[in-house]
């Protein structure tokens, strides 16, 4: 047992204080996450703006028009002879109806929301991942947000722009999963994200695929057993994910 003096502090005590308060727990701290956030995905959105219109729809864009503006139902018996799943296209065939047609502007404005999503997205999970270093959730959405390549595909009318973003939501809530705080909420969470993810992305399976494996990989080594999720939550998180993907597979 540590012996400790008047006036010194224990090992655990000195890590405490020289470890930072996260600011997602005080009002001050929340309210300049929001302001920086907002200024963040202002300068985000003032990069994905520029140059929208600048070429016209191509190719693979094209098919995302010709699935989104077909019937519900025959969307579906299209995208299941295709080699993508059929929620981004369902959703913009929402999202057609809602602004009333689909010019240009109408089709990658949706891309555009959806890529702004992903700047607090990926904040997230940096803060998840990394609670006590602040500076490093800032970092990531920075990195995001000027990123050539997540600026055009925030751009495209196409599907890999929701699969980033489902695909960093599946992960921050596969991370809380191994907390004891993680109640069912983020179970059920966990589930539905990931069944969106499978339903806008095939290849996405291997990013599920890599969530397992890490924690089984955990859970064969005793001493690091307590850092993945219990394998009750793994099976009813597997159990959940397949019964609502089963409907397509069939």
């Amino acid at each position: 047992m540590p012996v400790t003096f008047p006036g010194h502090l224990s090992e655990s005590e000195r890590f405490m204080k020289s470890s930072p308060i996260s600011p997602i727990h005080s009002q001050e701290g929340r309210s300049r996450i929001l302001a920086g956030s907002l200024f963040l995905m202002f300068f985000a959105l003032l990069l994905r703006r520029g140059r929208l219109l600048w070429q016209p729809l191509w190719w693979d864009e094209g098919y995302s028009v010709y699935f989104a503006t077909e019937p519900l139902a025959r969307m579906v018996q299209l995208t299941a002879r295709d080699i993508h799943p059929p929620l981004y296209y369902a959703l913009l065939h929402g999202w057609l109806l809602m602004w009333g047609d689909a010019s240009p502007l109408a089709l990658r404005t949706l891309s555009i929301l959806i890529g702004l999503a992903a700047a607090p997205a990926i904040w997230w999970l940096a803060y998840t991942l990394f609670p006590r270093r602040t500076r490093l959730p800032w970092l990531a959405a920075v990195l995001l947000a000027i990123s050539p390549m997540h600026v055009f595909y925030s751009q495209e009318v196409r599907m890999y722009g929701l699969e980033m973003l489902l695909g960093v939501l599946a992960t921050g809530l596969f991370w809380r999963l191994r907390t004891r705080q993680a109640g069912n909420g983020t179970l059920l969470a966990y589930v539905l994200v990931s069944a969106a993810l499978l339903y806008t992305e095939y290849y996405a399976g291997f990013l599920l695929l890599a969530h397992y494996l890490w924690a089984l990989g955990l859970h064969l080594r005793p001493q690091t057993r307590r850092l993945a999720p219990s394998l009750a939550r793994l099976g009813l998180a597997g159990l959940g994910i397949g019964l609502l993907y089963t409907p397509w597979l069939l």
